[in-house]
């Protein structure tokens, strides 16, 4: 069973309605002890009691550089931030695989499929050996309930990278 190593989060980041809040993460690694990474922008738009429920729900999974992590088609139940690695998100055009976006440590995916239902929209590759945090699709509803604001959050992310990724596809097509 994966033990993932410590993580340790200090909590200072800027939200609304409390603008004198300010948030950082410091995520600390065996190779890197003194690196700092910026925590996500959706996740520093959560309050701490926000962010605390959703942290609750979180499940370490690992990857190998270049195992698939979600594929393009299949049913998406769970949505996931990387935690320490990377992700190459993929989509296949006329049958050729093309490269929507490159994610990092702190970023996350598999989330457009939970919030508007249907078929993962493209694959996600770790690009080397990768951990991430899943948080399961009923994990994530049952922290909706208790706080609405974040699926209205969640739906404005997506909005953004929806259009992001149709600007994407459209200079591809061209």
């Amino acid at each position: 069973m994966f033990e993932p190593e410590p993580v340790e989060v200090t909590s200072t980041l800027e939200v609304e309605p409390e603008p004198d809040l300010e948030v950082e993460i410091e995520l600390l690694e065996s190779e890197q002890p003194e690196r700092k990474k910026d925590i996500n922008p959706l996740f520093a738009a959560f309050t701490r009691e926000e962010f605390g429920a959703i942290v609750d729900k979180l499940e370490p999974m690992q990857f190998m550089a270049g195992e698939r992590m979600i594929a393009e088609g299949d049913e998406g139940n769970a949505m996931y931030l990387i935690s320490r690695g990377g992700g190459r998100v993929v989509k296949e055009i006329d049958g050729q695989e093309v490269v929507l976006d490159v994610l990092g440590e702190g970023e996350f995916f598999g989330e457009m499929s939970l919030l508007v239902g249907g078929p993962r929209s493209a694959s996600v590759f770790a690009t080397t050996d990768t951990e991430v945090l899943q948080l399961k699709s009923s994990d994530l509803f049952e922290v909706i309930k208790q706080f609405p604001r974040i699926e209205s959050l969640l739906e404005q992310f997506y909005d953004k990278r929806s259009k992001a990724t149709r600007q994407k596809m459209k200079e591809i097509s061209r």
